[in-house]
């Protein structure tokens, strides 16, 4: 089964764009193959270990937690993302209001 496009790589390619760096910029800077970073962003491979995860989100200048949070998530088995995003919608779903009958 194919992967779904990972949040974490797309982050990652938005946040290295933003800054106008290439794979092999970023590559250099955090020690990675460009053929690896590419992985990451387009989701063919995962996200990597939290020690690159911080790397990335250093060499970036973006919020460690952030990138932390995402790779996490990314990392999730499909069916658990599933459950966990039925149950936070579930959770902030307005109640029913009550309709007043006359």
């Amino acid at each position: 089964m194919k992967r779904p496009p990972a949040d974490f790589g797309r982050r990652l390619r938005e946040a290295r764009l933003d800054r106008r760096w290439s794979l092999a910029d970023l590559a250099v800077r955090v020690g990675l193959s460009k053929g690896h970073l590419s992985g990451i962003e387009t989701g063919r491979v995962g996200p990597p270990r939290d020690r690159i995860i911080r790397k990335l989100a250093r060499a970036l200048d973006a919020d460690e937690a952030d990138f932390l949070k995402q790779a996490h998530r990314d990392k999730m088995p499909l069916f658990l993302r599933f459950m966990l995003r039925s149950a936070n919608r579930a959770l902030h779903r307005k109640p029913f209001a009550k309709h007043a009958r006359g």
